[in-house]
This record gives C-alpha cells, sequence and structure tokens, in this order.
C-alpha cells in the first residue's frame, strides 16, 4: 500500500463524521428556526407604521426634508385624501383604517377623524369588533401615541389614535 492510500484510509472516518456532524447542524437550525410570520398581524402593523411614519400627515422641515413622526401637520391633515394617496389593490386591497386626534387639553377641544377606505373599514371592523370568525371578519390592531399637532407657529399637545383593519385571507 501506497503512503497516499494509506492517509486516505486514514482520513475517511474524519471527513464522513465531518459530514455527518454538518448536515445535524443544519437539520437542527432549520428544525428550530421559526420562519412562519403571522402574516395578518405584520400586514397590519405596516400599514399602522406607514401612516405613522411616514409624510403624509407628520410635518416635514421643508428646508431639510426631514419627516418628524409624532407632529402632525394640520394643514397637511386637512388636505389628506385617503383614496388619492393609498390605492386600495395593493397595500389596501383588504383594509382600512380610521384615524382621530384627540386633544390633550389646553388648546380648546379638538377633535379631528380621517379614514382610509371607509366603507371597507365599516364593514371589516364591525364583523371583527362582533367576534365574527371566517373570510369577512379580520384583524384589529389599535395603537395610540401621544403627539404635538401644529398649525402655523402654533402648536397643541394631543393624543393620536389609529385603528388598522385587515380582513382575514
Amino acid at each position: 500500500m501506497r503512503k497516499g492510500q494509506a492517509e486516505f484510509l486514514d482520513w475517511f472516518p474524519r471527513l464522513m463524521l465531518m459530514m455527518v456532524a454538518i448536515i445535524i447542524i443544519v437539520f437542527l437550525v432549520r428544525f428550530f428556526t421559526d420562519r412562519d410570520l403571522q402574516d395578518q398581524e405584520v400586514h397590519t402593523a405596516a400599514i399602522m407604521y406607514r401612516i405613522y411614519y411616514d409624510d403624509i400627515i407628520m410635518y416635514s422641515d421643508p428646508l431639510t426634508k426631514r419627516v418628524y413622526p409624532g407632529i402632525i401637520d394640520l394643514d397637511k391633515w386637512d388636505r389628506f385624501r385617503a383614496n388619492d394617496i393609498f390605492v386600495q389593490d395593493t397595500v389596501f386591497a383588504r383594509a382600512g383604517a380610521k384615524l382621530e386626534i384627540i386633544d390633550d387639553g389646553g388648546c380648546g377641544s379638538r377633535f379631528k377623524e380621517q379614514y382610509i377606505f371607509k366603507e371597507t373599514f365599516d364593514k371589516i371592523y364591525s364583523l371583527a369588533r362582533a367576534g365574527v370568525i371566517g373570510r369577512q371578519s379580520g384583524t384589529i390592531l389599535e395603537e395610540t401615541w401621544p403627539v404635538t399637532y401644529k398649525r402655523g407657529d402654533r402648536e397643541c399637545a394631543g393624543i393620536m389614535k389609529v385603528i388598522v383593519v385587515v380582513q382575514n385571507a
């Protein structure tokens, strides 16, 4: 037997054990990795944060174009037309949202309300609130954030409440 054959016989069991160990590690990692996302909840949260962090209603500095989440520009709020901004066959295919600004005191009693696809929101929200299970019902995500709303130079403290509903798939 030549020297190369003897070394091969010496390394062959080690290579086989190493391959078995790699296969076991790959199997364990795939087994314990949870790649299943709750699609309905992720979709609802994505819509929620798109509304809050985008410059749709939030104040943006005209010079730097930086958006300040938590500071609502009431001029943008009054011009906000959801059906012109959001297309119902994309992110909002089976979704709707309700946005409310409630005065937190100091600026007088103010309450403002906007809807994104009101008909869809009303239909899904009423069924989901009633506990109906099935395709026509949906998932509700409700968040409140302390905000500052401003018109011109006047700023007031308030609370923004956002309710997003997504129809079950």
